[in-house]
Order: structure tokens, then sequence, then C-alpha cells
């Protein structure tokens, strides 16, 4: 690979916007389909930007319904596959969430696929960007303070240990509900209140918001009946039902893609780490 190679970047939101911007920096960039700004050279249409490039990058999801590009300022359809067709044996395609069949159809024409969203860094820059644009949800929706504010993290992963601590910073009184013993000595560490998620269903307490960061239908409609009526839910995670929640005269304030929403800045430079970190492993890339 050249000591600075072309790299490709196609469709995506404001992040991948800002991912061009801070791989600029590093290397020729050709974009397509994006808000992108000057630093990169911008190709008048999406063949323009992979032809010739040592890498393509493409955003978080890269597809939406697993066939087409997620490229919603082009609008324009470019089917996944066909990108495959333009891009040489032996250069590189990042993107988040890859589905299986087609990174297995990129190996076949000698493409090395990275998932960026798999990166355990990436991970963990997300679950800050997550956890902060939570905390901001929770400002906005509540009439009171954040500071003395009684609430619940359902799970204790890397989003919600990380939303924990920003609560407790804060001077929230944190319970944290979850199933791992070691996660709950983790919470007792960072100074919340651990209960077994079980137990806390049967018996929540007084509780102004609940945050749910598990992926699984644990809140059901038994354990919402248990809730003040005057408590808000967060859903991080899909781990809410929020039909018995309306029956229930519940809240709950859905917050899908937080990083790319809440810092776009910062996330984009996320991807742009990953994309930089592999590619300065092969030693392709200098910064």
């Amino acid at each position: 690979m050249k000591d600075y190679p072309k790299i490709g970047i196609l469709g995506g939101d404001a992040r991948m916007r800002y991912a061009a911007e801070k791989l600029s920096s590093l290397a020729e960039c050709a974009v397509w389909g994006g808000d992108f700004t000057p630093s990169a050279v911008r190709a008048s249409d999406w063949q323009g930007a992979v032809r010739g490039a040592d890498a393509v990058v493409l955003p978080l999801p890269a597809t939406r319904d697993g066939v087409t590009l997620s490229a919603p300022g082009s609008g324009e359809r470019v089917p996944i596959d066909g990108i495959l067709d333009v891009m040489p044996a032996g250069t590189v395609l990042f993107g988040g969430k890859l589905p299986p069949l087609f990174a297995a159809c990129a190996r076949e024409h000698g493409i090395r696929t990275v998932d960026y969203y798999e990166d355990e860094a990436f991970q963990i820059a997300g679950a800050v960007q997550t956890a902060e644009g939570a905390v901001a949800a929770c400002i906005d929706a509540l009439p009171g303070t954040v500071s003395g504010m009684a609430c619940a993290i359902v799970g204790c992963g890397r989003v919600g240990r990380i939303l924990a601590n920003r609560l407790h910073a804060f001077g929230a009184q944190v319970t944290v509900a979850a199933r791992n013993p070691r996660d709950l000595a983790w919470a007792e560490a960072d100074g919340c209140r651990p209960v077994v998620l079980a137990r806390w269903l049967r018996d929540p307490g007084p509780v102004e918001a609940v945050f749910s960061t598990v992926p699984v239908p644990v809140l059901d409609g038994e354990a919402l009946g248990r809730f003040p009526e005057s408590a808000v839910f967060f859903e991080l995670a899909d781990g809410i039902d929020r039909h018995a929640a309306e029956e229930h005269g519940l809240t709950v304030i859905p917050l899908p893609g937080l990083p790319g929403k809440v810092a776009p800045k910062s996330a984009g430079e996320s991807i742009a780490a990953s994309v930089a970190r592999v590619l300065g492993e092969g030693g392709g890339l200098h910064g």
C-alpha cells in the first residue's frame, strides 16, 4: 500500500463528514453521497470515489435494507454489491454493521472487510457518546435537576456503566439493576446502588428516570405496572414493551442512534480513528 493512500468515502450522515475531515489530514480522500467539507475531493459519482482507492469507507450502518448503500442525502439507490464490482482485489473495505453475506461476497472478490462497529475502541467511544446523549435527553425531559434525582439503569454493559458514572457525577441517586454479580460489584465500586435485576423488577421503588440499556425486553407489562406514572423511561436498546408502557400511562422516550445525532463530530472521528488504526498497522497511513 502506498504511503499516502486514496480513501473513498461513501454515503452516511454527519458522522461521515467528520470522518472524512479527519482522514483528509492523513490521506487523499474522495467523497460521495453526503454533506462533506471542502477538505475532501468530491467525486461526481460513487464510482469515481471508489476507483483507484486503496480503501473504501461505508457508513454506519452500511445499509439499512440489506441491499442498498445508506446514503440518504444522495437521492440515489446504490446496490452495495455493485460497489464490490468497482473495487480491485486487495482493497480494504470498511463499514459499520456489514451484512455477513455482503462481507463473504467481498472476500470472494479478494477484498478485505473491516467492520469498525466491532472495534472495541470504537464501541467504548460510542458508549461515551450514547451515555452523554442520554443524560442530555434526561435534562431536557424532566423538570428538575439531575442532582438528587432518583435514577435507575437497567444493565451494566459499556453504556450502562458509563451512564451510571456520568449520572453519579451529576449528583443523581443511581440504582443499577443487573444480573451479573461482577456488574453489580462494579456498580457499587462506582458509587451506585446495585440491585439484582429480578428483585428490582418486583419492587423498583420510587424512581424518576429509568434508562434501559439491555437489548432484551425485560421491562414487560407486569414489571411496568409497578412503576409510578410520573417515571420517565429512556429507551436505549429495545428493552421496554412500549405498548404496555402506553397502557400504563408511562412516558417512553426512544433514543436510537445517539452518537450520530448528538455527537456527530466525535462519532465521525471515532470512525476515522478505527480506519487509521487498521491502515496504519499495514503501513498505509502516517500521522
